[in-house]
């Protein structure tokens, strides 16, 4: 609501993978932004994610971080469907049976293994990592868009990129220039602006959140995030926000995930009436967080810390 900047180079959490609005020369990009192609279906998508992940898994149990969320159910379907239930873990907690009490019910009570998660401490993912991988539904936020679509007025996700431009100060406008124009297609609109600069800023923050607090994992060796690839990345730049999330009833965001869940649920009542909940680790205290949480990571998976 207030899109004026200041200093954007100093964000907290952000990382420009355009190097277009803010380009931090000493942080590297792991994964590129996509192209604009003809993108594969959302069916592809999943299949190919999921049988790649069960691969670089070989014997390894897959650890699925479990919320009863959209993007983290989509992750259970589609292993469920090729790998052996014996292979699977569940780590959940009770806010995660709340929230899909349905989903529990039907395909993990008493049929998959189940391990608690703690949204207060790593322990659990440590352990995880002795016998298993860990598969999280992480970047289909930021491949899909941003959920600021739910704080902001029909009007104003309305709103062509002129005139959203036109009221802003110089500075401002130069930036978000610079970064519209490294979309590899036109931006539609606000709505689609809002998905592109997610994407843009905040995939690289996502992706590495958990790496940052737990010096075991490795990216794509013993963590694997659903959304990643250049696959979903094509499929996020190639495929507009009103394709993605069609006109402005909160209810239809990840419509098209929702649907493809609904194929193997046949639950109907999720696909209309589920939304989008907040489901990220906390902290109890800004000073555990800051003491247990690396502030950078090199290529090479070494870690640093706050002296």
């Amino acid at each position: 609501m207030t899109p004026m900047m200041t200093s954007p180079d100093h964000m907290y959490n952000v990382f420009d993978r355009t190097r277009s609005m803010i380009d931090i020369k000493d942080i590297e990009v792991i994964t590129p932004i996509g192209s604009a192609v003809e993108p594969l279906s959302i069916e592809e998508l999943c299949h190919n994610s999921a049988s790649n992940i069960i691969t670089q898994a070989g014997s390894k149990k897959l650890v699925v971080t479990w919320s009863g969320g959209i993007d983290s159910t989509l992750v259970l379907s589609e292993l469920l469907k090729i790998a052996p239930k014996e292979q699977i873990v569940v780590m959940m907690d009770n806010n995660s049976i709340r929230e899909y009490p349905e989903f529990y019910k039907k395909y993990i009570e008493g049929q998959l293994e189940t391990r608690e998660m703690s949204f207060y401490t790593d322990d659990p993912l440590r352990v995880a990592l002795k016998d298993g991988v860990v598969v999280t539904g992480h970047l289909m936020d930021p491949v899909f868009g941003a959920n600021i679509y739910q704080a902001l007025p029909e009007d104003k996700l309305k709103q062509s990129i002129p005139e959203f431009l036109k009221n802003l100060n110089g500075f401002s406008q130069e930036r978000y220039k610079k970064s519209i124009n490294a979309c590899p297609r036109q931006l539609v609109d606000v709505k689609d602006l809002f998905w592109w600069l997610d994407y843009t800023l905040n995939y690289q923050s996502e992706q590495l959140m958990w790496l940052l607090e737990i010096e075991e994992m490795i990216l794509d060796k013993n963590l694997f995030h659903f959304g990643a690839g250049k696959d979903w990345n094509n499929y996020a730049v190639s495929t507009p926000a009103e394709v993605k999330w069609q006109g402005y009833d909160f209810n239809y965001y990840k419509m098209e995930i929702k649907k493809h869940i609904q194929k193997f649920t046949g639950d109907e009542n999720y696909t209309k009436n589920k939304i989008k909940m907040p489901s990220w680790r906390h902290y109890r205290t800004d000073e555990q967080r800051f003491r247990d949480k690396a502030v950078w990571i090199t290529t090479d998976w070494k870690r640093g810390w706050l002296s």
